[in-house]
């Protein structure tokens, strides 16, 4: 039973045997305490052994349910934070300059009468927009939202004699003139875009797609130094002279840029954008223009308010 349960006993016992030859009675007791010494240490040392085990399972576990419980901590962590990125949006001023094309002013001039004679400095063709932009964040860096823009640029041509007679038609008045040629570009629509984050650095790609208008007002008016004025006798020179043009179409563009947080909530981006405006019905005010489609490019600056991307 010995040699079956214990096997290292039998070793140490062989060992005992080999080095104290057996010698009556008394070597017996000598061996058989020996034994029983070899015994109790090797069961001591197979306890503190298993012991040791245990304390090292125990340990593994308490490590494995800490782990658990950081690991849970941190998927609650993301989801909140994932929650808190689908209801977070921007907004802000988005003012932007483009270059209207030069050959479709100039076509605008040549279908006026009152403008096909006079010059005008259509190679000062970038024009300045005041405009907002907005959008919410959405899942994975996506976000959607919308803006506006309108601008304004005006024209004036070189001075020429112009002609008005009053209202009673007896009297013919001359003057010197010069006709001034606003422009007024407005549209608006919905914008997609995709955010590529690198704290604080932001990445974006995405384009727009919604409509406008380019209208143009034209007006001749009296030419006097640095002084426009009108005089008594013709009252009507402004119901006269004044006119408006109208092109509705549909714009789209493409743009790309970068954005810089400057502060918590605040950040400033510039982009480069490619406008695209179709008017399939060209000017409603009147005929003979026909459809037109013009690409502008320009440059637009950001100035942001809100959590526009997960940090």
């Amino acid at each position: 039973m010995v040699l079956k349960m214990y096997p290292p006993v039998f070793c140490i016992t062989v060992i005992l045997c080999a080095l104290f030859p057996l010698q009556g009675q008394e070597s017996d007791n000598e061996m058989d305490e020996a034994a029983e010494d070899a015994i109790e240490a090797v069961l001591e040392a197979e306890e503190e052994a298993g012991e040791a085990v245990l304390e090292e399972q125990e340990y593994e576990e308490e490590v494995l349910r800490e782990r658990k419980v950081v690991a849970r901590a941190m998927v609650h962590e993301c989801c909140e934070e994932r929650r808190r990125c689908r209801i977070s949006g921007s907004g802000g001023f988005a003012p932007q300059v483009i270059r209207l094309s030069r050959d479709f002013l100039e076509k605008v001039r040549k279908y006026e009468n009152d403008l096909v004679l006079r010059d005008f400095p259509f190679e000062n063709n970038s024009i300045f927009m005041l405009g907002f932009n907005g959008y919410a964040q959405l899942d994975n860096g996506f976000r959607s939202g919308g803006g506006l823009w309108a601008g304004y640029k005006h024209y004036d041509s070189d001075e020429f004699i112009h002609t008005l007679t009053d209202s009673t038609g007896d009297t013919t008045h001359r003057y010197n003139a010069i006709t001034t040629l606003r422009v007024i570009p407005a549209y608006g629509g919905f914008t997609a875009e995709k955010a590529f984050s690198f704290y604080p650095w932001t990445v974006n790609v995405g384009g727009m797609i919604g409509g406008g208008a380019y209208i143009f007002h034209k007006q001749i008016r009296k030419f006097d130094d640095i002084f426009a004025s009108v005089d008594e006798d013709s009252l009507d020179w402004t119901k006269k002279n004044n006119s408006v043009a109208v092109a509705p179409f549909i714009a789209w563009d493409l743009h790309t840029g970068i954005m810089v947080e400057l502060a918590p909530l605040f950040k400033l981006g510039v982009d480069g954008i490619l406008l695209f405006t179709y008017s399939p019905n060209g000017f409603v005010t009147g005929t003979g223009f026909g459809d037109f489609m013009l690409v502008s490019p320009g440059i637009r600056l950001k100035f942001i308010f809100g959590k526009d991307y997960c940090d």
